[in-house]
């Protein structure tokens, strides 16, 4: 498995530097750029570095890439969601059918999402702050993968709320 991280010349984080982030990219552009390096090797290691900061610039590409490298992420289909959850995200769903369009209604769901969004960044905050690369209990891990997880989740039900607004 590609280490994003490592190309980038940086410790696997979910939290990132985001100044340090940016300097590490430019920096090593600039060293493979073509202009300045035709060579098939400078081509290929560019086109790493582009993909390495273009995944772990995104929070959430991140988090699943840290999820990853810790062979921490379930199986496809194996999933344990807390059933709690999904039924919430099933009244959301059905929310958003009712709403029609409606755009005090869809704002009203938003506000929802909104909330139980809130609620998982603060849930998983500490463990977040507690991760460092070399040490992490299983349960924080547990913990990430169950916020991956969820998060997913809502980021479908905001795309459905997109769909149908246009």
């Amino acid at each position: 498995m590609t280490n994003y991280f490592a190309i980038l010349g940086l410790e696997p984080t979910i939290d990132i530097d985001e100044a340090l982030l940016r300097k590490q990219y430019y920096r090593l552009q600039r060293q493979f750029h073509p202009d300045l390096d035709n060579s098939l090797k400078a081509a290929s290691q560019a086109a790493n570095i582009s993909e390495a900061y273009r995944i772990i610039s995104n929070p959430d590409q991140r988090l699943h890439h840290v999820l990853e490298l810790h062979k921490a992420l379930p199986a496809e289909g194996q999933a344990q969601i807390p059933h709690d959850f999904l039924i919430g995200m099933l009244d959301i769903n059905e929310a958003i059918d009712d709403a029609g369009g409606n755009p005090q209604a869809i704002t009203s769901i938003q506000s929802q999402i909104d909330i139980i969004q809130k609620e998982l960044d603060s849930h998983v905050r500490p463990a977040i702050e507690r991760f460092t690369p070399h040490q992490v209990s299983n349960a924080d891990l547990s913990l990430l993968v169950d916020y991956y997880l969820k998060c997913k989740y809502i980021q479908r039900l905001l795309e459905r709320i997109n769909h149908t607004q246009h």
